[in-house]
């Protein structure tokens, strides 16, 4: 991940997290959360970050293949597990929305008032992106409470959501239910009945309940830190 590459390129500089803070002129906090994974750096902070470090940008940024057996095939080993190297290009500013558009990993959390703006952005591997619509683009949301710890999806997390992507049997999706925003294991049964399900157990609605509770899918969960679970159908 990229604050295990920052934190070794700058102890290789032999910086501290105040020498380099200085030069990028930003608050020390700010390198600890770069290189504890808790926020990105902008692309024009990297280049900079790789300028006074001594490196490139694409040693700060490159990564393996992802671990997920679904995923696009990679680029060089063609699906051979070899690695591949990530450069600037293939990276996508994903907007991070307020933390009242908060995704509940349990009973969901009330959206009926947003009026927050944006907290920045993480940079997203495109390869993580099934699809990828100009007109729907992905967004990060917060995830609050523990009821998909089994996918890897803790409290306090970022969720990268994709709204282009269809969802298939057993992936996880943000849903939103009687104005309530929560992330779910979604299958639609061929009766038209969805399940909903957590670690907590599985939810059945009608196509009535769905109505009424004016039920519908956002988006489809593209990466959430380090990849992005398995779907896991019935």
């Amino acid at each position: 991940m990229f604050g295990k590459r920052l934190t070794e390129a700058r102890e290789k500089a032999g910086l501290s997290r105040k020498d380099l803070a200085d030069k990028l002129d930003v608050g020390q906090n700010t390198i600890w959360r770069w290189e504890a994974g808790e926020r990105q750096p902008s692309i024009e902070k990297i280049q900079a970050i790789a300028r006074i470090l001594g490196v490139t940008t694409d040693e700060l940024m490159t990564t393996s293949t992802p671990e997920n057996k679904n995923a696009p095939t990679d680029v060089a080993g063609e699906g051979d597990g070899t690695r591949r190297k990530i450069t600037m290009e293939d990276w996508i500013r994903v907007p991070i929305v307020s933390r009242e558009w908060t995704a509940c990993c349990g009973n969901g959390i009330s959206a009926a008032e947003i009026t927050n703006m944006d907290e920045g952005f993480v940079l997203v591997d495109r390869a993580k992106f099934y699809r990828f619509d100009d007109m729907r683009r992905p967004f990060a949301i917060w995830c609050d409470g523990d009821c998909l710890e089994s996918a890897g999806i803790k409290d306090g997390y970022l969720a990268v959501i994709n709204p282009a992507e269809d969802v298939m049997p057993g992936a996880i999706a943000l849903v939103s239910i009687g104005n309530s925003l929560s992330l779910k294991r979604v299958n639609f049964m061929p009766n038209g009945d969805v399940i909903l399900r957590s670690d907590h157990g599985p939810r059945r609605l009608t196509p009535e309940q769905m109505e009424a509770d004016e039920f519908c899918v956002i988006g489809v969960l593209a990466d959430v830190h380090q990849g992005r679970p398995k779907a896991v159908p019935l």
